[in-house]
This record gives structure tokens, C-alpha cells and sequence, in this order.
């Protein structure tokens, strides 16, 4: 049920951010490797690092809040910074929002997940002014 809630609350959180970027270019990155560079809208990303993977294969017997945060560099036009990212939040970037919306591996009964496992779905939401807006 608590999965569910998390869940339900990213979508919102997704809905919400492209709402009121309509008219703007949302931009996907899909099946995207830890270590490998890629360009989403007005940035390019490199995940260097999984910071944390809480997920639980069976939430019923969780008792902690389940989350992924992994930690991106990111270049843009205002220079190169590292960040983190956390599933289904979207972190404000030069020119819009980045959010990790998928790892691409679903979590395990049997511990830790190999970093080569990752496949990751980043998204790029256009700031509805433009990269000024930022």
C-alpha cells in the first residue's frame, strides 16, 4: 500500500510538471548505463554513482520507505556540477527539471543489485520560459 502511495505521488508530481510545461519538448532517456554520458534536453548526464536502492521485492514485509537516489554529473550552459537524483522526483536543472522516472531493474529478494543491472529512464521537462527561467 505504501509503494502504491510513493508511486501514485511521483505520477502527481510528473502530471503536475508537464501540466505547466504543455507546450514545451519533454525529453526521454531511456536504457541509459551508469558511466555513459547522455544529452536530455538542455543538459548532459553521466550516473556515476547508486547512492542508495531501499526498494523491497516485497513491500508487505518492508518497514522502511523504499527509494533509489543515484548521482548524476551534470553539464549545461551554467557549467558542470554533480547532483543527486531520487526516483519519481523531479530536481529542478538549467532549463527545467531532470527526474529519474525508471531504473530499469526490478528490485531483489536477494540483496543488492549489480550497478551493470541498471538501465536507467531519465526525463527532461522544459522550464515553460525557456533555460532563462531557471
Amino acid at each position: 500500500m505504501a509503494h502504491a502511495i510513493r508511486l501514485a505521488t511521483a505520477a502527481l508530481a510528473l502530471t503536475a510538471a508537464l501540466a505547466a510545461t504543455a507546450h514545451a519538448q519533454t525529453s526521454v532517456e531511456s536504457g541509459l548505463a551508469f558511466y555513459r554520458p547522455a544529452k536530455i534536453g538542455a543538459v548532459e548526464v553521466t550516473p556515476f554513482n547508486l547512492v542508495s536502492d531501499t526498494r523491497c521485492a516485497d513491500p508487505d514485509l518492508c518497514l522502511t520507505n523504499d527509494s533509489v537516489v543515484i548521482s548524476v554529473f551534470m553539464d549545461s550552459d551554467r557549467g558542470p556540477q554533480a547532483m543527486n537524483l531520487r526516483l519519481g522526483q523531479p530536481r529542478r536543472v538549467p532549463g527545467g527539471f531532470l527526474m529519474l522516472t525508471n531504473t530499469g531493474v526490478a528490485p531483489s529478494a536477494n540483496g543488492a543489485i549489480s550497478i551493470e543491472n541498471y538501465r536507467l529512464e531519465l526525463v527532461f521537462i522544459p522550464d515553460r520560459s525557456g533555460p532563462e527561467g531557471s
